[in-house]
């Protein structure tokens, strides 16, 4: 990273795919400028509008299914909401969870949530950003240790301001 005065500075990680996981490739949201990293051999649903592109991932295709059935059956959700339409999303995941934390998503502040442990259900972060937009990053599926780290791993892959 440069600024204007000459200052420069730079950070790295090295991460490893955890054992019989596949490797990770990235969808880019021009419109909102975010992108998020997912793992490769998952299907993405190729969505007509910028606020659901990078929207539903799963192992399985989502080929010919509506909106409403690519959710119900994805294993992870990222959609943008604005300010006229997150309330609704906001107010299932307050009502189903039985965690609400505190947490952090690029940098930014953001909650999480997390229903009922050995249940199917979410764990989800939500991050409120400028201009009444909020970011709402949801694993699906039975709530065990593999499905947190997936979550996990989303969350800290993801990236703004491209």
């Amino acid at each position: 990273m440069f600024d204007y005065g000459g200052n420069f500075g730079f950070a790295a990680v090295e991460t490893q795919v955890p054992a019989g996981e596949a490797q990770w490739a990235s969808c880019t949201n021009s419109a909102y400028g975010f992108e998020v990293s997912y793992p490769a051999d998952w299907f993405v649903w190729d969505s007509p509008s910028a606020h659901l592109e990078c929207a539903y991932f799963d192992p399985v295709t989502m080929e010919g299914l509506s909106q409403e059935q690519a959710f119900e059956q994805a294993g992870l959700t990222v959609k943008m909401y604005d300010a006229s339409s997150v309330a609704a999303a906001l107010a299932y995941l307050e009502d189903n969870s039985v965690t609400v934390e505190n947490a952090t998503v690029a940098g930014l502040p953001a909650t999480l949530y997390e229903s009922a442990p050995g249940e199917w259900g979410y764990r989800a972060y939500v991050v409120p950003l400028d201009g009444g937009r909020t970011l709402v990053l949801a694993a699906w599926g039975e709530v065990n240790a593999a499905l947190q780290a997936r979550a996990d791993r989303v969350a800290a892959s993801f990236f703004f301001g491209m």
